[in-house]
């Protein structure tokens, strides 16, 4: 029976955000922005790219043939290798801040992390496996000067997470305390991967140069935001429209959007609010259809809140992972020996319907035997697990 993998990121609050645990990394699309440059002296090679590139994000601007690289730590230069955005000063911040979400989530759910990080050492598979998903977008080169101060107070406040905000959307409930990550430096026109890069935080979707995009304006409420375009400070994108965000206790309908820190919650079973996101220990009225909202089981055996005796309750799954050589095509929706995107020490082999045990880096590999993803990245080519490159894209010519 083959598995149907569920997309589990969503919006919230009319936020972008993804679940700790069951989002699936964000690698491949990390991956696919590399071949953005048409010269073949790019990023990570000897002659290529431009060293005041690499010093906007913090890394080294050793020189090539193009030109004099920058001075290490972010100093301007004028050529050079960009280098890898795995040696920005703003990865290493971000790690910080994975890895306090990844111990709070992992001590909260047990089970979850079972299935989705393996039987062993999950703190750190964790972080392996969520490092690109969380940490990509702010270690590209064109980040505010202010973007280190917003990652300290993030690991800071990181291990002061509920259960339930480590566990789902972490990120976002980071930003609602330690507001919202600094816009970029890229001015409208210029080349971007993502978002954090512009003066606007809005980097048009759409391919504009062999495979890199643009920063474009923001929208205003009532403008288009389809196709990932952002809408303007105070608006949020509900159904590819801005709409303006609405204050704490306004009525609101699928089609509004609560501000930052709200979510749209029923308060009778006639009249919906915008009120602040549930808080473990809240009182709760388990007569409404989502008394502790925005939480609500993903899946029916997830940990999840739950009302209880009249009080937001945190309620961890129990064990449901499949053990090596159990049978696994009983279950349709998910891969239950383990998360195919992320680390985990097991897959379901399509062929005999059995749990089987993933083999690491450097391994031997094939459909029986799949190659384990805890570092993000690892893929089977020609019979071999092997890291995909973690170049920063040429995008900034």
């Amino acid at each position: 029976m083959s598995k149907i993998e569920i997309g589990l990121g969503g919006r919230t609050a009319g936020a972008n955000v993804s679940r700790a645990f069951l989002a699936a990394s964000s690698v491949a699309g990390a991956l696919a922005l590399i071949a953005c440059s048409d010269d073949e002296s790019g990023p990570g090679r000897p002659n290529g790219g431009t060293g005041g590139v690499g010093a906007a994000a913090g890394v080294s601007g050793s020189g090539g043939s193009s030109g004099s690289g920058g001075d290490s730590g972010g100093s301007a230069g004028t050529g050079g290798s960009v280098g890898s955005y795995w040696d920005t000063l703003q990865w290493a911040a971000c790690l910080k801040v994975v890895r306090e979400i990844c111990e709070r989530s992992v001590a909260c759910a047990p089970a979850d992390a079972a299935w989705k990080y393996g039987d062993s050492d999950q703190v750190n598979r964790c972080v392996a496996a969520e490092r690109e998903k969380y940490c990509f977008s702010v270690s590209q080169p064109h980040q505010s000067s202010d973007s280190l101060g917003w990652l300290a107070c993030a690991a800071a406040e990181a291990p002061k997470l509920d259960c339930a905000e480590a566990f789902y959307f972490p990120f976002y409930h980071l930003s609602v305390t330690c507001g919202g990550y600094p816009n970029g430096t890229q001015p409208i026109g210029g080349l971007c991967v993502h978002n954090a890069q512009c003066s606007t935080k809005s980097c048009e979707t759409s391919k504009t140069h062999l495979g890199c995009s643009q920063c474009i304006d923001s929208i205003a409420v009532g403008g288009d935001c389809s196709q990932g375009k952002t809408c303007a400070s105070g608006a949020r994108c509900v159904a590819d429209v801005c709409v303006k965000e609405l204050p704490e206790n306004a009525p609101c309908t699928p089609l509004t959007a609560c501000g930052p820190g709200l979510a749209c919650r029923e308060i009778s079973g006639t009249e919906s609010q915008c009120r602040k996101y549930a808080r473990l220990g809240d009182p709760c009225d388990a007569s409404l259809k989502q008394p502790c909202a925005p939480y609500f089981p993903l899946l029916s055996y997830s940990s999840t809140v739950v009302c209880e005796a009249g009080v937001c309750t945190w309620k961890p799954a129990a064990p449901f992972k499949r053990a090596v050589g159990e049978i696994c095509d009983d279950v349709a929706i998910i891969d239950i020996c383990g998360q195919e995107y992320a680390a985990a020490d097991a897959r379901c082999d399509k062929d005999s319907g059995k749990c089987v045990a993933t083999v690491g880096e450097g391994e031997d590999c094939d459909s029986a035997r799949p190659c384990d993803r805890g570092n993000g990245a690892a893929y089977c080519i020609q019979g071999k697990c092997k890291l995909a490159p973690v170049d920063v894209p040429n995008c900034y010519k």
